[in-house]
């Protein structure tokens, strides 16, 4: 293992100890959950749990790196679990493990999961309200959530939001004006207990939507710096600062805004 890692092991401010035993729950094998799921393989953490119901699709191929040809028509989880034991190895005892469910539908089946996993990224394209009881749920068991998304209607950027121990809830940093399904979703050992999760409402859509393999690259390599820089910063209080609340990185002007916010969703100001 060490050297296979050896490149980023030499990295200032970076302890491998920290990051190997940690084990990650990816939701969704799309352009984003595809590399999540090779970045955790590669940077030698112990485990990757990965979750979707799809099967690939010709126009997955452009973005979607764990899948060739061959793969399609084929469940993203298999030919993604095949790719990753085949070429992302950095460890001889990397563990992937794969489940080909709806996680709306099959609710019940995600949450030992979740309780089983020492971060999670999320790429389900559901809506506000699931990323919400992510949230929830990645708070009363004290880990990071991170989530993602491409969006080319609106100037191709790309978005990622990281809640950490200590930090604001998806929920209270975004408007969601369903008060009644907040309150729903709302309870740590409530939510344990639902077996599904329709009754969220999803958010429409536009039926044809744009993505590239630069995008979704971006976007999900950001995704997995956020969860580094957390557990690092953790390891080397003051001198790793903790990861952004929130970003955005405009592929266009080459923009990047983050905001760093408090527990109740106030900005920190000036922090070093």
């Amino acid at each position: 293992m060490t050297e296979k890692l050896q490149r980023q092991i030499e990295l200032q401010l970076w302890d491998q100890a920290v990051l190997s035993p940690k084990r990650a729950l990816v939701l969704g094998a799309g352009g984003l959950g595809t590399h999540l799921a090779m970045d955790v393989m590669r940077l030698g953490f112990a485990k990757v749990v990965l979750i979707d119901m799809d099967v690939v699709d010709d126009h997955n191929l452009n973005r979607q790196i764990l899948y060739s040809s061959e793969s399609v028509g084929k469940p993203k989880v298999e030919e993604s679990k095949k790719t990753l034991d085949a070429i992302h190895r950095t460890r001889d005892d990397q563990i992937v493990e794969i489940y080909n469910f709806d996680v709306v539908k099959c609710w019940d089946k995600v949450v030992p999961l979740i309780c089983d996993s020492d971060f999670v990224f999320n790429s389900v394209d559901y809506g506000d309200y699931f990323d919400a009881v992510m949230g929830v749920m990645c708070k009363g068991l004290n880990i990071p959530l991170v989530l993602g998304g491409t969006e080319p209607f609106y100037g191709h950027t790309v978005s990622m939001f990281c809640q950490v121990p200590g930090g604001p809830t998806f929920a209270k940093i975004h408007e969601l004006p369903n008060q009644e399904v907040l309150k729903k979703i709302s309870d740590f050992e409530a939510l344990k207990k639902f077996s599904d999760l329709t009754f969220l409402p999803k958010d429409q859509h536009p039926t044809v939507g744009g993505s590239t393999i630069y995008s979704a690259g971006i976007c999900s390599h950001m995704m997995t710096a956020l969860v580094v820089n957390y557990f690092l910063s953790q390891a080397f209080p003051g001198q790793r600062p903790p990861p952004p609340t929130q970003s955005i990185f405009n592929l266009m002007s080459y923009e990047l805004t983050t905001w760093r916010l408090d527990a109740d969703g106030n900005e920190i100001k000036n922090e070093q």
